[in-house]
């Protein structure tokens, strides 16, 4: 059975500012890094692996699918 796990990427610049940022790229602010490292950690407690990761390229959510790999034993080729 396949399964699907989705992760929010963590805070942006755009949501601090009250911005629907879309397609705009906004990078991660100091607490959207802390959130994707809690994200990490939690998914590296559960014991959950994936065959793949995939994520948009807009900087927010590529960067914390980054953070996320590092913790849990994949490189940044493997997203």
């Amino acid at each position: 059975m396949t399964k699907y796990y989705f992760v929010r990427h963590g805070e942006s610049e755009s949501n601090c500012d009250g911005v629907l940022a879309g397609h705009l790229d906004y990078p991660l602010t100091d607490n959207g890094i802390r959130q994707a490292i809690d994200a990490a950690k939690s998914i590296k407690e559960s014991g959950v692996k994936f065959d793949s990761m995939l994520s948009s390229p807009l900087s927010r959510a590529y960067d914390t699918a980054k953070i996320i790999a590092s913790f849990n034993q994949y490189k940044e080729e493997d997203i």
